[in-house]
């Protein structure tokens, strides 16, 4: 059946080395029948909604998101400013603070991301600290602080 949009694995490649586990895979639209969809109004993480049927695609696509640890931590300050906008009203507790990220490694690390070796766990350090940091500016911003 020919689909108005398919979806397709993403593989991060972080410290030249790709990711095919855990944390550096996810599932992207990526492939949109002319007409049948268009993005949202997110500045960042937008999403692509499609007019149709969507199916999923076997092969993947590799994404070249940041060559280095430097690139990744100014990427993760830009993108958790742009992210506080859409954040919920909700107040920052300890539980969203710190225990959702440190929850969120642990599942990403059984899910698999050990088997991309040390580049495959500094991406997932780095993302749970950006779960982290994103809280962290919620409740800056809570104060008002920022």
């Amino acid at each position: 059946i020919i689909q108005d949009g398919y979806y397709l694995k993403r593989h991060q490649v972080f410290l030249n080395r790709e990711l095919k586990h855990g944390r550096g895979v996810d599932r992207q639209l990526r492939l949109i029948r002319r007409g049948k969809g268009k993005y949202n109004d997110r500045e960042i993480h937008e999403e692509i909604i499609v007019q149709g049927s969507v199916g999923e695609l076997d092969n993947h696509i590799i994404h070249h998101s940041s060559l280095t640890i430097s690139d990744e931590l100014e990427k993760l300050h830009r993108d958790t400013d742009i992210e506080l906008k859409y954040f919920n009203s909700d107040p920052i507790t300890f539980s969203n603070l710190f225990l959702k990220p440190i929850l969120f490694w642990f599942v990403m690390f059984f899910k698999g991301t050990w088997r991309d070796g040390l580049p495959g766990i500094i991406f997932l350090t780095m993302t749970a600290y950006k779960y982290f940091i994103l809280g962290a500016k919620k409740y800056e911003q809570d104060l008002g602080i920022k």
